[in-house]
């Protein structure tokens, strides 16, 4: 699943609120025109005179009008959180829906159907009428839009969101309207004869086809135009490409009439193409910005690999007895691609991925062997920066559990063994079930620390958000309360975590088939009454992950266990909504906005209780002072705000609490990292 910009999603609403307000007002100058037999409102575009008019500037039918204001006014409706507001809009856009259906038969079958006359200024006037037949195109267009304002309550599947597909089906029609006026192409036929769509319709009718398309960009396919990753930010940066070629072009055209060149229009073609060439260059300048970002991103990782490479060319210089003398360390090798940083066995000399050649290096994965004379290791589980997690087998007592090994370059610090050890007392030290149990802590035959827990089998917070997206309020209360009660163990032994998020909060199976959920991975945690010297915290690791990092933590303050509470905060909300409440571009970005920036709000149409909101928002205060003083507070507070809570219809469905199951499909990399 890719995670989606919160500050994207706000903008891309507002723009939506905007380009309703927009239509629904031109709307009603078309309507004023049609009052006052004002023809330069009824067109909304002026032909700019001259021998040559501008081809389909023609007049806004006031039905047509009338049905824009209906679709606008539905959409701001259906954009609301109250359920009796949606269901108006929802009305709105059915009664759309059947005017234009009805002008649209008239148009074909020929009947006779006398329009309602809403207003006349004098006899000889047509006036405001509705539903009147019209253009077949303009009735096909407003019932595509009607249709998505209907559909756009609906779940998406698989990305597909009906309503989404419906806007875009609106589309075509009136951009070649657009294009065709632009270029000065007087006619565009199909099959059944010319278009004679106007523009100002046809402008209309993007705009607002545009806005149901994108209000609910946290689903379906314009999720893909939310998203903070690459290839969201090429896609973005396309689109608005396509958006300002038409424009361009219009402009040209425009100033064709107006400097009055007649004949030989070439010179407009050369601002035009000067024009383009400026934009182009601007995409290039700021698509070159955007690979150089994820080069540098990219080449943290090739380091590492690199850093492999070299470890393994130095034990090559070595003398071969020296490496055979210690049995426990058995020789084995494995390949790297340099390019696409895939690892692969040794028998492969071709990456599959990108053909380039591999790069041979000492294979250190613990894999099918015996681990400290006791443990046999079946499969790698995750790797992080500091150590790697498998899961194994005791031999003696046939009980399988995960093993956290300390990698090579943190064991041959004294600062890396202190944090491991610090790691076993912190979790050791806090009997509780929603915490994950610590059973040994030792150095290996050869050398390697380790720390050995209980295996779990489940998947963590965040694979079960990736799945559904956002959680349903009673489960995310039932899995707060276990969460809370944790905590308020470690914070009492005054132990903070310092790393909590989704992917280290696992959700297990209890006896009874339910939900249960066990906090992993204290390897950042602080014993506050432990006199930790400044050295341990001053290796340059990045310590925290940054979309759940408090202001404090990302200011390298003196921390407490408020700032395990600004992390649950975090959780909290990107399991109501589905996205972190701060997200920047990068990982210091968005260290910087959650020292600086507000968090992002919820949708309107989620219909969470105001105290819900109020205490996620005061969890995620910068000052810890102004967060709750506790877990249990915190808890406490979010039950109570949702104790009442029922879900608003017509919204997409997320999950349900209940009886749970893990899927077979779970990834285990992400059980204990």
């Amino acid at each position: 699943m890719i995670p989606v910009s919160a500050q994207l999603l706000s903008r891309y609403k507002l723009y939506a609120r905007c380009a309703a307000y927009f239509v629904i007002g031109c709307s009603f100058l078309v309507l004023i025109g049609w009052a006052t037999n004002n023809v330069s409102l009824q067109s909304l575009f002026p032909d700019m005179g001259g021998d040559k008019p501008l081809p389909f500037v023609g007049r806004v039918f006031s039905s047509a009008a009338i049905s824009f204001i209906m679709c606008g006014a539905a959409l701001l409706l259906l954009m609301t959180r109250n359920h009796a507001l949606r269901i108006a809009g929802l009305c709105l856009a059915a009664l759309s829906l059947i005017g234009s259906s009805l002008g649209f038969y008239i148009t074909y079958s020929g009947g006779d159907l006398e329009p309602i006359r809403l207003f006349q200024p004098d006899p000889a006037a047509l006036g405001i009428t509705y539903p009147t037949p019209t253009v077949a195109e303009v009735s096909l267009t407003m019932i595509l839009i009607a249709i998505a304002l209907l559909l756009l309550p609906l779940p998406s599947y698989k990305r597909i969101s009906p309503g989404q597909v419906a806007a875009l089906v609106a589309v075509p029609i009136p951009l070649l309207i657009i294009l065709s006026s632009a270029t000065q192409i007087e006619q565009l036929c199909n099959i059944g004869g010319c278009f004679k769509m106007s523009t100002a319709f046809a402008v209309l009718a993007i705009v607002l086809a545009s806005a149901i398309f994108l209000c609910r960009s946290e689903s379906g396919f314009a999720s893909v135009f939310a998203g903070d990753s690459t290839g969201g930010a090429i896609l973005r940066r396309g689109a608005l490409f396509v958006c300002l070629v038409p424009l361009l072009l219009i402009a040209r055209t425009l100033s064709v009439y107006a400097l009055g060149i007649s004949g030989d229009d070439r010179i407009s073609w050369v601002f035009f193409i000067f024009g383009l060439l400026v934009i182009m260059v601007g995409f290039v300048v700021s698509g070159v910005t955007t690979f150089n970002r994820v080069e540098t991103e990219l080449s943290a990782q090739l380091d590492e690999t690199k850093g492999e490479l070299e470890k393994t060319r130095q034990s090559m210089s070595m003398d071969p007895g020296m490496m055979q003398s210690n049995p426990a360390i058995p020789m084995r090798y494995k390949r790297v691609c340099l390019t696409c940083t895939g690892e692969f066995p040794d028998s492969h000399e071709i990456c599959p991925v990108d053909s380039t050649p591999l790069n041979r290096v000492i294979d250190d994965s613990l894999e099918d062997m015996i681990f400290a004379e006791k443990y046999q290791v079946i499969e790698r589980l995750g790797s992080g920066g500091m150590s790697t997690v498998y899961r194994a087998r005791h031999i003696f007592m046939n009980q399988d559990v995960a093993i956290k090994v300390l990698k090579g370059n943190s064991a041959a610090t004294s600062d890396g063994l202190k944090r491991f050890k610090r790691e076993a007392r912190a979790t050791s030290a806090v009997k509780h079930k929603g915490i994950v149990g610590v059973s040994d802590f030792g150095l290996a035959p050869d050398g390697r620390a380790f720390l050995v827990m209980e295996y779990l089998e489940g998947e963590s917070l965040s694979e079960f958000i990736d799945r559904y997206g956002r959680l349903d309020l009673k489960l995310v209360v039932e899995l707060s309360d276990q969460i809370c009660d944790a905590l308020a163990e470690a914070h009492a032994k005054n132990i903070i975590h310092r790393d909590l998020k989704p992917n280290n909060i696992m959700l297990v199976k209890n006896k009874d088939g339910k939900m249960e959920t066990k906090i992993v991975d204290f390897g950042l945690a602080k014993i506050l009454d432990e006199d930790v010297s400044q050295k341990i915290t001053q290796t340059g690791d990045c310590f925290g992950s940054p979309l759940y990092m408090s202001p404090e933590q990302c200011m390298g303050r003196r921390l407490d266990h408020r700032t395990d509470i600004y992390a649950l905060g975090c959780i909290l909300f990107e399991c109501l909504t589905g996205y972190p409440p701060i997200m920047g571009a990068n990982a210091a970005d968005t260290i910087k906005r959650h020292v600086s920036d507000r968090p992002a709000g919820f949708p309107d149409e989620y219909g969470l209780p105001s105290g819900v909101k109020q205490i996620i928002y005061k969890a995620l205060q910068k000052d810890p002072a102004q967060r709750p003083a506790s877990a249990s507070d915190l808890q406490d507070v979010l039950a109570h705000a949702a104790k009442n809570w029922k879900p608003p219809g017509n919204q997409v469905r997320p999950v349900a609490a209940g009886p749970w199951s893990s899927p077979k499909e779970a990834k285990d990399e992400n059980r204990l990292l």
